[in-house]
């Protein structure tokens, strides 16, 4: 007894049409996203340079408090006042402190926030360079340098007999 699998053309005009309707979804959901309001465009990238003064954890638009709310409309005010985004973030911040800007300013001890990072990946890159010059390059290297006879006996005599010394000293 066998199986065969005879395709249906009905089954094919179903999943056509359902292709069709996903795109045109996909399609209308991307208009809708580009057709935004330029003000409420603005006011989202906003949204997302301040923080929530509530619990300082989230900016503007992840979070949901009452406070995020108002800050929102304020916003969405403003920019219909004609405010520049500029003006904005300044009245946030004089109005709660630099602590509401979701990145800190370029200027004085902010600095380090913005310099640490090229500094820390030169001397990543600067200690890198240093271990791989300093690795055995070839199979005659690494054998010597796992050799345990990397001293002549005179030496070892030498530090034995400072070893005694030490051990064996009166105090």
């Amino acid at each position: 007894m066998f199986v065969t699998f005879d395709p249906n053309p009905l089954d094919n005009q179903v999943m056509q049409r359902f292709l069709i309707i996903a795109l045109s979804i996909i399609c209308l959901g991307a208009m809708s996203a580009m057709a935004l309001d330029p003000i409420e465009q603005k006011a989202q990238t906003i949204d997302k340079k301040l923080i929530a003064p509530c619990c300082w954890t989230a900016t503007l638009d992840q979070h949901f408090s009452e406070v995020s709310e108002e800050m929102k409309s304020e916003i969405r005010d403003r920019l219909t006042k004609g405010e520049s985004e500029q003006q904005i973030l300044a009245h946030f911040e004089e109005k709660y402190g630099e602590r509401v800007l979701s990145e800190p300013k370029a200027a004085g001890f902010n600095m380090t926030v913005w310099i640490f990072p090229f500094i820390a990946l030169a001397f990543g890159l600067f200690m890198l360079s240093r271990v791989i010059r300093k690795t055995p390059k070839t199979i005659e290297e690494v054998t010597n340098t796992m050799t345990l006879q990397t001293t002549s006996p005179e030496r070892d005599e030498k530090y034995k007999a400072m070893i005694d010394q030490e051990l064996y000293r009166k105090s």
